[in-house]
């Protein structure tokens, strides 16, 4: 990180005396509520206790968000006055600020691991699945108990992290101080015999808050079985206003990735490094727009509850035979390879089969509502689409039909009536869609290039991307690595991260080709397969290996997310450009005003949510028309990557050859 980049950043981890003024507001707010709702059932109408009970509710939220800044040392800049605030807080939720404090910091130092003692049990797989759903169940139904529970297990379970004399006997004054604050309230409760104040007035929007805090801890990471702070947290960046409100008096808390990055930034200023919740790694997602996306996409989960990428690690998947290490805060993290894709890749990455299921119905549900509205599209003919089996490549071939559902939903929202689904071999799906047995075929660029090269008439509909509209893959080495090109590697092991699109495998096949070896094993001492590009560019910095081919736009994000290891490597060549995945067709398939409607609402996919969701499963940020340097592009890299002989066209030529030796 640059030095002006440093102080600034050191400057926003200043806790502001702001924070102290927004709790106070909200403390005004909820003891008013508070009147309120005495005066309501004392006196006033009964209904009118109903919504004050969700407004207290929801203040008691972000009370418990207010004691959480306070142990991470941000709710005020005075250290003895912010403690103090939060053992104050802490006593409304029956929680010790020490033991919070001592506890949240495994969370934050081993995120999703073993070792995370506020995710206990989703974090451990020898944990049998009923067990881990009843504690999910416990957890929403009854959070405001269930909560002081788990950080007392922390405190109290063998091997505790908690070992500090001193602050083991500081939780305990904290516990004994609430216990003899909570006996005096009962005490009083009981004198007055005001039991159905204190029902109406703290028991139950206590316990509302307590599940809300559940279910939002719950949307912030459950089901997240990555190794990175963004695959293993969602993020929600509502811009709208209500959106901005809510995450205003949650002490922006919905932007959860930022938080985990940088945990002692104060609240206020955690919008303004919205930036860094940009994926680059296969599993990680970009921010929801909405808490209701990030619920829908963390529903399936609770079926069976799991976080980390342990549970991944314990399951028998084909490249998991190497162990990776990461520093994180303090920490580290065993890694083993896992089948992914990329976030550069047009394919999504299921957690499990129920995550794509619940979008899969989401759209079903809200894609015919969507097309309903428009009858000339609500009316078209079914479409028939093939995808490439290469964009599956790392998935088996039963996931693939559930794989597609997004696009087959994409294609019925903006352009309406039904579609069928299929994948092929790229040059079963060239000769379909030139015969016109398929209308519509999705391929990666490079493929397109090779199936026009022998079926002129396929045309080029759309192009759909992350990121960039032209792809490369770089290849990076250590900054102090005498390597200055590919040549260089001989006898060298490089990592080629799992999930990319083709032109990465392509670009290290073809420099292997220019040094005479067939290949890469042949001249590489070894090719590793990271799950991702992260992992893989932080193996480089660490010396697990020497080398890496990544794509271009996955480390652009990995360059602004940690400037400083980026500043470590560098790149020593860079491929030549490859076009973007393809939507094609067949000319003379769609007459010219069909192809400019087609055009048209496939384009304005990024501007609708439901649609934007799709596109975001798919890892994609835009699909538009063709770029004018198009057919330039797809004329250069022929150049380089002719297009291969497929086996059909070797038995082909073989018949033909043993037909000509017949006649001879």
């Amino acid at each position: 990180m640059a030095r002006l980049d440093k102080e600034h950043l050191l400057e926003m981890h200043e806790p502001q005396w702001n924070g102290v003024f927004i709790w106070f507001v909200f403390a005004s707010i909820f003891f008013m509520c508070q009147g309120l709702l005495l005066w309501s059932i004392a006196e006033g109408p009964w209904w009118f206790s109903l919504p004050l009970v969700l407004i207290l509710a929801h203040l008691m939220h972000g009370h418990l968000i207010a004691f959480h800044e306070a142990a991470h040392g941000s709710l005020c800049p005075n250290p003895r006055l912010n403690d103090a605030l939060g053992v104050f807080i802490g006593m409304f939720s029956f929680m010790s600020l020490s033991l919070y404090r001592a506890a949240h910091h495994s969370h934050h130092s081993y995120l999703g691991t073993a070792r995370d003692e506020e995710l206990w049990p989703f974090v451990v797989p020898s944990k049998p699945r009923w067990f881990r759903c009843l504690a999910a169940v416990s957890e929403l139904t009854l959070g405001l108990v269930y909560t002081p529970l788990l950080f007392l297990r922390a405190l109290i379970r063998p091997g505790s992290v908690i070992r500090n004399r001193n602050r083991r006997r500081r939780i305990w004054m904290e516990i004994g101080l609430i216990g003899l604050v909570w006996s005096a309230v009962l005490i009083g409760v009981a004198f007055a015999n005001a039991w159905n104040y204190l029902l109406v007035m703290y028991v139950i929007p206590a316990s509302l808050a307590g599940s809300m805090q559940s279910l939002r801890k719950y949307i912030e990471h459950m089901g997240m079985t990555g190794s990175t702070v963004l695959s293993s947290t969602r993020s929600i960046v509502d811009p709208g206003l209500i959106g901005r409100l809510l995450a205003f008096t949650l002490f922006h808390e919905p932007f959860h990735g930022v938080h985990h990055k940088y945990a002692r930034l104060p609240h206020g200023v955690l919008p303004e490094f919205s930036d860094d919740l940009r994926p680059a790694g296969p599993q990680e997602l970009p921010p929801f727009l909405t808490y209701r996306q990030a619920l829908l996409d963390m529903l399936p989960s609770l079926l069976d509850p799991k976080v980390g990428s342990q549970w991944l690690n314990s399951q028998t998947v084909e490249g998991s035979e190497m162990r990776y290490d990461r520093e994180e805060r303090g920490g580290r993290k065993d890694q083993k390879q896992v089948g992914s894709a990329s976030d550069s890749s047009l394919v999504p990455h299921p957690s499990s089969l129920l995550k794509i299921a619940v979008a899969i119905s989401f759209g079903l549900v809200s894609v015919p509502s969507a097309t309903a509205a428009d009858p000339e599209t609500a009316n078209r003919p079914r479409t028939r689409i093939a995808i490439v089996k290469t964009l599956f490549r790392e998935f088996p071939e039963p996931l693939m039909l559930a794989l597609m559902k997004p696009f087959g939903l994409l294609w019925k929202a903006q352009v309406g009536g039904h579609s069928e689904l299929t994948a092929m071999e790229p040059s079963d799906l060239a000769e379909m869609l030139a015969d016109g047995k398929v209308d519509i075929g999705v391929f990666h660029g490079i493929e397109f290039a090779w199936a026009q090269q022998k079926h002129p008439g396929l045309r080029p509909l759309l192009v759909a991307y992350n990121q960039q509209p032209h792809l490369r893959a770089c290849l990076v080495v250590r900054a102090d690595d005498k390597a200055s090109a590919f040549v260089d590697l001989k006898g060298k092991s490089l990592a080629l991260p799992q999930g990319q699109r083709i032109h990465c495998q392509l670009f290290m096949e073809g420099e292997c080709k220019k040094t005479g070896q067939r290949r890469p094993e042949e001249f590489l001492s070894q090719v590793a397969k990271p799950p991702n590009i992260e992992v893989a560019l932080d193996g480089l910095v660490d010396g697990v290996h020497q080398a890496a081919i990544v794509d271009a736009v996955g480390l652009d994000s990995y360059k602004h997310r940690k400037p400083a290891r980026f500043g470590q490597m560098k790149i020593i060549q860079t491929s030549e450009i490859f076009p973007a995945s393809v939507v094609a067709y067949r000319a003379g398939a769609f007459d010219k005003a069909t192809v400019n409607f087609l055009k048209e609402r496939m384009s304005a996919a990024t501007r609708n949510p439901l649609t934007q969701q799709l596109l975001t499963l798919w890892k994609l940020t835009a699909i538009e028309p063709v770029p004018l340097d198009f057919d330039k592009t797809i004329v250069n890299i022929l150049k380089y990557y002719p297009s291969p002989v497929s086996q059909h066209d070797k038995q082909i030529r073989a018949s033909s050859v043993l037909s000509e030796k017949r006649n001879y």
